[in-house]
């Protein structure tokens, strides 16, 4: 299991940290330029693209909820809630994540990095769940995800990386078009995604993703 240090000590040269800084700064721009109409759209297209991609088996679903411009999956997470259960993270011991079902009678309330909570959850273990639906600051051609720097996903699911007897659950990153960059620096302890799916392109990064669930 690869070591994924803490966004304090992530980047020791300061080369690679102005590179990946500079990266996100220009775009974390571009997702917040877009207009309220434009991540409305936007949504409902990344929604009917995961339609398509999603097999109907994938009972257990984790999503997000979106901050700082991201693409908003929960209207997908509406339009199949009564087919799919649907999950959001909830921060464990300040640097894993683990999630809480997230149903109509659930409130949520606002943690540590702007994170919405359930606020009375009910926690699911993340290798019992089917999919999920992870945020990214940028994506390249080869399905390489730029997420905020925290580390949080890849520390979560670092448990996958070369696993061949623990499969689950399956990584769809997801974000607006305008996220992608041509080529994003990656190290050792990025976990790889199995799809990435914005409101225009499905990009499979691995050719045996959701053959099973």
């Amino acid at each position: 299991m690869p070591n994924i240090p803490n966004a304090s000590n992530q980047d020791k040269s300061p080369t690679a940290l102005t590179d990946k800084t500079t990266v996100r700064r220009l775009l974390r721009q571009r997702r917040r330029s877009l207009s309220d109409y434009q991540q409305r759209q936007a949504a409902k297209k990344l929604a009917r693209r995961l339609k398509k991609v999603i097999p109907a088996n994938a009972r257990h679903i984790g999503l997000y909820f979106p901050a700082d411009g991201e693409i908003n999956p929960l209207v997908f997470g509406e339009a199949v809630r009564d087919k799919h259960q649907i999950y959001l993270p909830h921060m464990l011991n300040g640097n894993h994540l683990i999630f809480s079902e997230f149903g109509r009678h659930k409130g949520l309330v606002k943690k540590r990095f702007g994170l919405m909570e359930v606020s009375r959850p009910t926690f699911r273990q993340p290798h019992r769940l089917d999919i999920v639906l992870m945020p990214l600051v940028g994506f390249d051609k080869h399905g390489h995800r730029l997420g905020m720097g925290g580390g949080f996903y890849d520390r979560t699911f670092a448990y996958l990386t070369g696993n061949t007897w623990q499969s689950k659950p399956q990584l769809i990153a997801v974000a607006h078009h305008v996220q992608a960059y041509p080529e994003l620096p990656t190290e050792a302890w990025d976990v790889p995604v199995d799809m990435v799916v914005t409101d225009r392109h499905i990009i499979r990064c691995q050719p045996q993703a959701f053959r099973k669930v």
